[in-house]
Formats: structure tokens, C-alpha cells, sequence
């Protein structure tokens, strides 16, 4: 679970205020899953097939033994490795 700070100045005091997020990999999610793209590795492959930023990707199966992952964006499925899902950054 990543944490994010945030600090607000008022007048000569500063706020630090204490976010929680659930930011996970594509490769944690469980089958059915649902999570918004928030970070993507700079791979124009990737971007082509549809894992952009704010896109909304679900899981649908995962291979036994580390085989690939199947996910539906943008009404297509589409099998990455759990290596590439690694990377990519879901809300």
C-alpha cells in the first residue's frame, strides 16, 4: 500500500495531511478485479494495445505456474506475462 503526503501552508504553519492509497500491480489483482491505470511504463507496444493512463483494465484469468494474465480493456482481451504486468500501476 503506498502512502502519499500532502503538506498545506497556513499561514506560518504547515499541515502535513496523510493519504492512504491502494495502488497495486496489474499482477496483484485477482480475477474479476477491476483497477484504473495510474502508471504505465513508457512502452509504445503497450500503449498500442489500449494500457494507458485512466484506462479502466479488469482481470479475467490468470495462467497456472506463472503463465500470462488475461485482461479486457477497451472490449478486447488481451494476455500479457506476469512480468509486463509487473509494471503496470492500477488503482
Amino acid at each position: 500500500m503506498a502512502v502519499e503526503i500532502s503538506r498545506l501552508h497556513k499561514g506560518n504553519k504547515v499541515i502535513n495531511k496523510v493519504y492512504q492509497t491502494s495502488n497495486r500491480s496489474l499482477k496483484q489483482l485477482t480475477c474479476g478485479e477491476q483497477g484504473k491505470i495510474v502508471n504505465v511504463p513508457p512502452n509504445s507496444y503497450l500503449a498500442s494495445l489500449g494500457f494507458r493512463m485512466n484506462k479502466i483494465v479488469t482481470i479475467m484469468a490468470k495462467g497456472a505456474l506463472n503463465g500470462p494474465i488475461l485482461c479486457s480493456i477497451d472490449g478486447r482481451n488481451i494476455a500479457l506475462g506476469q512480468e509486463v504486468a509487473q509494471d503496470i500501476i492500477v488503482d
